[in-house]
């Protein structure tokens, strides 16, 4: 049987975005101490996390934004600056196991490969996938692939696409584009520890009323981009989640017109409740969407 070709440490560059992480970033970089690089985008940070790179080993490569940009412009500028065949994103305020290194240099190569996430809170998986395997464009969207991972990917890739950076924080523009063509290797062994941070921007900003319009344009465009790909494997059940989350955010910014043209292609219960809420004055909506964002936290 024909051994397959696995990671090199030596080929991969590990990409760290952050802004205003000072506090964490130095349990992130040090958890990956043996790769080929490690390459710091701060996006603009306004606390002292500059000072933590007056001295760095030859490996630690640290560049600062003028301005904040957003993650996703600070990976593009990350794979752009590094010289690896390979990228592993690692966020600032997270970590990787002990035995990432010998989990990834055992895993074949891929263009794109999906590692595991486990809870530093509660230890427990983020990640649920059942079978260590390729799989494709069709069993992600239908969430075969579900949860947390930490991503390694050929460089090559990015000749291709690119991060979305006018898209805020809305990752599944890329994966989409990319298991579309590659599939995607998925290993149910962790390789990342996620660490909660209770001052973490991106999250607060995805539950905040105030961005409802920003989110509600990018699902707006996911349908449009997306759409044909749900509706050509069945998937009609989970094309109603994403419209839901559609309707919810054209609730929250005043937008009932689009709210009720999304409600009128889902299921009748769904339409239904649309029209219920659109009734409702915005101020309301953005109450009861507020209490239930706090509970849920």
């Amino acid at each position: 049987m024909e051994r397959k070709h696995t990671y090199n440490c030596s080929e991969i560059s590990v990409v760290i975005p952050t802004y205003n992480r000072e506090k964490y970033l130095m349990r992130a970089i040090n958890s990956a101490l043996g790769f080929k690089e490690i390459i710091i985008i701060d996006d603009g940070s306004t606390d002292n996390t500059k000072s933590l790179f007056k001295k760095t080993a030859p490996n630690i490569k640290y560049f600062c934004s003028s301005k904040n940009k957003g993650v996703n412009a600070a990976r593009n500028l990350g794979v752009k600056k590094s010289k690896g065949k390979y990228i592993l994103f690692l966020d600032s305020d997270d970590e990787l196991t002990k035995n990432a290194e010998n989990i990834i240099t055992s895993t074949p190569i891929n263009p794109l490969t999906f590692f595991s996430t486990k809870n530093s809170s509660n230890n427990k998986r983020m990640s649920f996938v059942k079978i260590e395997k390729k799989y494709t464009y069709k069993e992600y969207l239908q969430q075969k692939v579900k949860g947390e991972f930490i991503p390694l990917i050929d460089k090559k890739i990015f000749n291709e696409t690119m991060f979305s950076e006018e898209r805020f924080c809305f990752e599944s523009f890329f994966w989409n584009k990319v298991i579309r063509v590659n599939s995607v290797y998925v290993s149910p062994k962790i390789c990342r520890i996620y660490h909660y941070d209770s001052g973490n921007q991106v999250s607060n900003k995805l539950i905040d009323p105030k961005f409802a319009k920003k989110r509600q344009s990018d699902y707006l465009e996911y349908i449009k981009q997306f759409k044909k790909d749900y509706n050509r494997y069945r998937l009609k059940h989970l094309l109603d989640k994403i419209y839901i989350k559609t309707i919810v955010y054209s609730l929250l910014c005043a937008d009932k017109k689009t709210a009720r043209k999304i409600g009128s292609k889902c299921n009748v219960l769904i339409n239904i409740g649309t029209l219920t809420l659109s009734m409702l004055p915005t101020p309301i909506v953005i109450k009861a969407y507020t209490i239930s964002m706090k509970n849920r936290g």
